[in-house]
């Protein structure tokens, strides 16, 4: 038969699944899975603690990606700062409801009518008293003296009163226009009587 099994040759052609049992050494250990009741990686997240394992972790990831996107919309433009020399009238700043007038005030002319003679010692008394008499409330009375010397200043610049107007509404969100056209008129006629 073969040469290269002598232990086969003897058992004849007949007996092949003899032989194929003696071919087989008792010796060589069974493969082992492990200990029965270890379940593999697939098994284990196929039962329901699994699925829930599986779907907890989607929740987080879920909630993970909605607070950086969150985080990423909330970032907020910073505010230009404003620009030096600009008039601005302090935020606290109220209007009183106006009293009725009898005549419209006149049209405004390109220079301030000049107002009665006033002397050094109380341009800001009366800056203050032309912003009550135009039905402003003033809570900051320095800070609204600083803006309004501002004015001058701005106006020589080589910026008109509109302007003025308009950087004054930008400065303070809450005044309306009528209020800072009454502070930019009342600011050219005390504090720019020498220019």
């Amino acid at each position: 038969m073969s040469d290269r099994f002598p232990e086969t040759a003897a058992l004849g052609s007949a007996d092949t699944e003899l032989a194929q049992v003696y071919a087989w050494s008792e010796e060589q250990p069974a493969v082992d899975d492990g200990p029965d009741g270890v379940l593999t990686w697939r098994e284990t997240l196929a039962t329901p603690a699994g699925r829930l394992l599986i779907a907890a972790a989607a929740v987080l990831l879920v909630v993970i990606g909605c607070w950086w996107w969150a985080a990423r919309r909330s970032t907020d433009d910073p505010q230009p700062p404003a620009a030096a020399g600009v008039p601005y009238v302090a935020p606290g700043t109220e209007l009183t409801p106006p009293v009725p007038a009898a005549a419209p005030p006149p049209a405004p002319t390109a220079a301030p009518a000049p107002g009665p003679p006033v002397t050094r010692a109380d341009p800001d008394k009366r800056f203050l008293a032309m912003m009550t008499e135009a039905g402003i409330t003033i809570t900051d009375a320095r800070q609204a003296i600083s803006g309004a010397r501002e004015v001058c200043p701005f106006l020589a610049g080589g910026r008109t009163q509109r302007d003025a107007i308009e950087k004054t509404m930008q400065n303070n969100p809450s005044l309306p226009e009528p209020a800072a056209t009454a502070f930019i008129k009342a600011a050219t006629q005390v504090y720019c009587v020498d220019e």
